[in-house]
């Protein structure tokens, strides 16, 4: 039920507002006192930033502080966003069209991608990797990657160098001298840019990540590759 509350705004017009809660988790701007409005000393009164002139603020559920819209920090709010968006990622994961083993993405890929940290994974490093990732409250989210490497288009080029010329010069070029132009370019990409090369995620490829089996690990909780495994129904 909502609540209504009669304020004293100490000017003239109006003399009072009314103010009305929808929940339990709402309160008097503390800024303007509910007013909606903050009287300079020295200047004209201006809309109170903090409530957006309404004179009523959510109070965080946690601490139950004055919710900030550009931001709350309780420790408790933080880890519930933090919470959202780690749920978000492995639902996703989840649904990947294809999962494969950590074994067939050594092979498959050179590297991962790890979408919690937006990280890319050097599978010559993953073993290194993985001791650290199984020690981490997360889960492990890895995808397989595509490659991006160097690519000169002859064709670009030619057009792009005879934009300030007279229109249509490009033209005078034939197909065949573009061609010898592309050949000399893939040649030299080969020779000179073999590690020019991105790493981007393929959202269509998860890697299942198997348990653990390191002795010591805390027995009060799962590794987080574990749990997803868990979660799956994947637990050997």
């Amino acid at each position: 039920m909502k609540r209504q509350v009669l304020v004293k705004t100490g000017s003239g017009f109006p003399e009072s507002v009314v103010r009305e809660f929808d929940n339990e988790r709402q309160a008097l701007c503390g800024a303007c006192k509910g007013v909606g409005w903050i009287c300079g000393e020295t200047g004209p009164a201006h809309l109170c930033r903090a409530c957006g002139a309404s004179g009523v603020v959510d109070l965080c559920p946690h601490c139950g502080e004055q919710w900030r819209k550009d931001g709350h920090f309780c420790q408790e709010s933080v880890k519930e966003r933090q919470d959202l968006v780690v749920k978000k990622f492995q639902t996703a994961w989840t649904k990947a069209p294809e999962h494969i083993t950590l074994d067939e993405a050594r092979t498959r890929f050179e590297a991962l991608y790890d979408v919690l940290v937006d990280e890319v994974v050097d599978v010559e490093c993953l073993d290194s990797w993985l001791e650290e990732a199984y020690r981490s409250p997360d889960p492990i989210l890895l995808y397989g990657t595509t490659v991006r490497k160097l690519q000169l288009d002859a064709a670009v080029i030619v057009q792009t160098a005879c934009e300030d010329l007279y229109e249509l010069e490009a033209d005078t070029i034939d197909g065949q001298a573009v061609e010898e132009l592309q050949t000399f370019l893939d040649e030299w990409c080969a020779r000179h840019a073999r590690g020019v090369r991105t790493y981007v995620m393929d959202p269509n490829v998860a890697v299942d990540v198997p348990p653990c089996t390191e002795e010591g690990w805390n027995s009060d909780r799962d590794c987080p590759a574990c749990a997803v495994f868990k979660q799956k129904g994947l637990v050997v």
